[in-house]
């Protein structure tokens, strides 16, 4: 690789390097921001067994309210899978 081909390299690279630091400055802060939000345990409560399945049943019907409701009250769950593994 000659001067100018190493200069044009050089150049690319550092073109990449801002949307680079960006993304990575950005990835850190949302780690952040959901490690800050587990230890804080701001997650609702479990469904109780009825009003899960209530919400499975609307949920299979089509409701999206109750998909996010489901969602919402198992991130418990997801996080205790999340730190077993």
């Amino acid at each position: 690789m000659d001067g100018d081909d190493l200069l044009t390299y050089f150049l690319e690279v550092t073109d990449i390097m801002p949307g680079l630091l960006a993304t990575v400055a950005w990835l850190i802060r949302e780690v952040a921001l959901f490690v800050s939000y587990i230890k804080n345990n701001a997650f609702p409560q479990p469904l109780s067994e009825s009003d899960e399945e209530k919400h499975l049943t609307l949920m299979a019907a089509g409701d999206e309210n109750s998909r996010n409701v489901l969602i919402e009250h198992n991130l418990r769950l997801v996080v205790h899978i999340v730190n077993t593994l």
